[in-house]
């Protein structure tokens, strides 16, 4: 299995969006991979790496203490609408993706730099897409609301700015949803097929296969935007954020699989919420 480049979503050098380097991982006879990277950080709120003492860690790390727009957010109801327009425009393809590990994590990386898993363009900026990886429970909140799991894909501009698409889970049998403006595009039930065909690829330890995204993102359904960070160090910041207001489906099946996938502890591997400190939610569903 080939190991994921200096990393991510929005990556510039490419700073990984779970991770500050990225390792091989291999997979045991029970299909959960085995971590081979250094314990830089970690979620379990009873260390001493954990999400609040992140800042202290390393000096390269300081953003995640003293940075004044950090992710996630609460994406709350006192928003800007704009059209859809005017928001961002994915043409995200099929194509074949590397797989990686980082602390409590792995990512799927695009195999080439070509721009061959798809763009989004926005305010006449192209961000080729870099990287996918999920957090669970979700790491940004809707209406106050937390889901199972939070998928983000990681793109980069030729210039290093950063853009992440977020995308949120809803368990297929819940169907108690936040409000009208953050909905699932449709009731579904049983495995959702995306997330089959990626756990499906780790537990057989395949290291490159070909992914559909296409269903994913729904452009239709607009987005929520924000000026935010990386949610794992060193915290970067100016990553132009959007929340895809389709919600997807996903088993309970499936939110275990991932979780023992990737090792995480009992609180999961979400940063907790940050401070808004003044900063714009920009909608764009009109």
């Amino acid at each position: 299995m080939k190991s994921l480049y200096t990393v991510t979503l929005f990556s510039f050098i490419l700073h990984s969006a779970i991770a500050d380097e990225l390792v091989v991982i291999q997979v045991d006879t029970k299909g959960c991979p085995v971590k081979s990277f250094p314990g830089e950080y970690s979620y379990d709120r009873r260390l001493q790496d954990n999400p609040s003492n992140w800042g202290d860690l390393k000096e390269e790390f300081a953003m995640c203490k003293h940075g004044v727009r950090q992710s996630p957010i609460d994406f709350h109801q006192n928003v800007k609408y704009e059209r859809r327009s005017e928001g961002p425009q994915p043409n995200i393809k099929e194509a074949n993706m590397t797989m990686g590990s980082g602390p409590f994590n792995w990512a799927l990386s695009c195999s080439d730099d070509s721009g061959s898993c798809g763009t989004t363009t926005f305010g006449g900026k192209t961000f080729q897409l870099i990287n996918i990886h999920f957090h669970s429970p979700s790491e940004h909140t809707l209406l106050g609301k937390a889901y199972p799991v939070e998928c983000h894909l990681v793109h980069a501009s030729e210039d290093g700015d950063l853009l992440v698409l977020g995308s949120m889970f809803e368990y297929a049998d819940d169907k108690t949803y936040s409000g009208k403006v953050y909905q699932p595009m449709k009731d579904e039930y049983g495995d959702n097929d995306f997330i089959t065909s990626i756990m499906n690829g780790v537990k057989d330890d395949w290291g490159e296969w070909r992914i559909d995204m296409r269903d994913l993102i729904n452009h239709n359904k607009g987005y929520c935007s924000y000026i935010g960070s990386l949610t794992t160090p060193p915290c970067t910041e100016d990553v132009t954020w959007f929340m895809s207001m389709k919600v997807n489906s996903v088993s309970r099946r499936q939110v275990h699989e991932y979780a023992r996938s990737c090792g995480t502890s009992i609180e999961g591997n979400h940063r907790p919420l940050q401070p808004i400190n003044g900063r714009d939610l920009t909608c764009y569903v009109m």
